[in-house]
C-alpha cells in the first residue's frame, strides 16, 4: 500500500513465523516504525533471522539462541 508520494504506509511484512512479531525489511524501517508507533518509548530494532523487529530484546536473543 502506498500513499500519494509513492511511499509505503505499512512498512512491515507481516508476522514472523518464529516469534509472531511484525517483520521489517531493514533496521532503518524498524526504527522508523518504532518512532512512529511508539513515540517517546525506548524501543530498539533487533534482528531475527533475515528480518528486523521492534521492541525490547527478548531473553532468547540475549542468551544467543537466535
Amino acid at each position: 500500500m502506498s500513499n500519494l508520494h509513492g511511499r509505503h504506509t505499512q512498512p512491515h511484512l507481516g508476522a514472523c513465523a518464529e516469534c509472531g512479531k511484525q517483520r521489517y525489511r531493514s533496521r532503518t524501517a524498524a526504527r522508523k516504525a518504532a518512532r512512529r508507533l511508539y513515540p517517546g518509548e525506548a524501543l530498539r530494532a533487533y534482528q531475527c533471522g533475515e528480518y528486523w523487529h521492534i521492541g525490547h530484546t527478548p531473553q532468547w536473543k540475549l542468551r544467543g539462541e537466535g
